[in-house]
């Protein structure tokens, strides 16, 4: 009975232990953990206006902050966030300022991220993973930045690990 007792304890501690989101955002600022709250909310990421009429919501305007506020290093701790939305964005923002490097290694640990989450953008709407759209967008911005030609035999080896 007590060996009963001890197992569904330790179970019930383990769970919880494992329960809990991975993220721990003790190394942001207030105002960047205020935000990524509101973002926790969000139901969509929205990179630009949404609709014909070019409406800016609430998420578009969470994702104009992020780029404004965050610094490098919060937004890498922002591409392990529980969120697959924040882990997006803070991706999207660092692919733009960030190392080759360091975007190599966030994409080797999100290769296997099956998350899924929507992605806005004018009239576009996408259903998305958040490891295939890593990917996807390294691929294109480092094409547009003529970075790709000497990255591309890593990336691309990157890319056949990618679950879609």
């Amino acid at each position: 009975m007590k060996f009963l007792l001890w197992l569904l304890l330790s179970l019930g501690l383990t769970y919880s232990v494992y329960a809990q989101p991975t993220n721990n955002t003790h190394h942001l600022r207030a105002a960047v953990r205020k935000l990524v709250k509101s973002m926790s909310n969000d139901s969509t990421l929205d990179i630009k206006p949404v609709g014909l009429a070019g409406i800016p919501t609430a998420a578009y305007h969470h994702y104009l902050v992020l780029r404004k506020l965050a610094s490098v290093e919060e937004l890498r701790e922002l591409t392990d966030s529980p969120y697959p939305i924040i882990r997006s964005a803070a991706f999207s923002q660092l692919i733009e300022i960030d190392s080759v490097q360091s975007i190599f290694k966030i994409l080797k640990a999100h290769s296997q991220d099956t998350a899924s989450f929507v992605l806005r953008s004018n009239c576009f709407v996408a259903h998305n993973r958040v490891g295939f759209y890593m990917y996807i967008l390294t691929l294109s911005n480092w094409r547009r930045r003529n970075i790709l030609a000497q990255n591309e035999e890593a990336l691309y080896a990157i890319g056949a690990m990618i679950k879609n």
